[in-house]
C-alpha cells in the first residue's frame, strides 16, 4: 500500500532516500520507519535511544503516523523541529530537515515527480 504525504497528499517514493526513507517528490518531506529513525537519531546524531520515546511523549501532537496511525509529536532535536511517533518509533521530517540534522553526514536525496 502506498503512503501519501501528510503535507500535500502526493504519493511517497518508497525507500528512495539516503536512509531508505520514503520521500515526497513534491515537498521533499520524508517518512522514516523505526529502523531509519534509529539510524538517524541514535547512530548518526548520537542521541541515546531511551531519549527518543521521551522526546516524543514531551512533544506537541501533530499529524498521524504513516507507520501505525498514532499521533506524531512535534519536538525539537538539535535545533530542528521534527515529528516523532511515541508508539512505533518512526518519524516525519519536512523537506530540508534531514540535511539540517545530519549536516555533513547524510545528503538529502531529492527525487523527481
Amino acid at each position: 500500500m502506498a503512503h501519501l504525504c501528510p503535507r500535500d497528499g502526493a504519493e511517497l517514493r518508497i525507500g528512495s532516500g539516503a536512509l531508505a526513507e520514503d520521500v515526497c517528490a513534491r515537498c521533499h518531506g520524508r517518512f522514516l520507519d523505526t529502523a531509519a529513525t534509529h539510524r538517524l537519531f541514535v547512530d548518526i546524531l548520537g542521541i541515546r535511544p531511551e531519549l527518543l520515546p521521551e522526546l516524543a511523549r514531551a512533544g506537541t501532537p501533530s499529524m498521524s503516523c504513516l507507520g501505525c496511525g498514532a499521533r506524531l509529536a512535534q519536538t525539537r532535536a538539535r535545533g530542528v523541529t521534527v515529528d516523532l511517533c511515541p508508539s512505533c518509533g518512526s518519524s516525519w521530517l519536512d523537506g530540508g530537515e534531514l540535511a539540517r540534522l545530519a549536516k555533513d553526514v547524510v545528503e538529502e536525496i531529492r527525487v523527481g515527480q
